[in-house]
């Protein structure tokens, strides 16, 4: 179940590709995820948080790294298309851990920002905390802007 600040931010992304049926917002792992939208500043940010799950965790018991990095890339995405109004795709995607968060820690806070923009490609960066502000990861990440998006 989406909050009414998540259905605000999907309706913006959905208004912008139209009935185009090859853009599925949010997408699936987005919602398997369980993220909510929690803050947008036009052309600059948007965050999001993501509860951690017990299936997410590695032999140790805190989330595996594949798991922030998805939660970076479900941020990314529907940033890129506020961003550009266009269809992007992930060209790469880089992320350098800082420190471990565990369940006991209650969420990841995802904010993803605008680096550069040019007429094909976007540069973006993110943080990825806990609830209390410590910084789990650093991200960086690269995009193709698609004109027009895909029919």
């Amino acid at each position: 179940m989406q909050d009414e600040f998540t259905s605000q931010i999907i309706a913006e992304i959905e208004a912008l590709f139209g009935s185009s049926k090859n853009v599925e917002v949010p997408p699936k792992i987005f919602r398997d995820m369980q993220g909510r939208f929690v803050a947008y500043e036009k052309g600059k940010s948007l965050r999001a948080a993501f509860p951690i799950l017990e299936r997410y965790e590695g032999p140790s018991g805190v989330m595996q790294g594949g798991m922030v990095a998805a939660a970076f890339d479900n941020v990314y995405g529907p940033f890129s298309y506020l961003v550009t109004a266009a269809y992007c795709i992930t060209m790469n995607l880089s992320t350098s851990f800082v420190r471990p968060i565990t369940r006991q820690e209650g969420e990841l806070i995802i904010e993803v920002g605008l680096v550069e923009r040019t007429k094909q490609f976007l540069v973006l960066d993110g943080k990825a905390s806990n609830a209390q502000g410590k910084l789990i990861a650093h991200s960086t990440s690269q995009w193709f802007v698609v004109q027009p998006p895909p029919k």
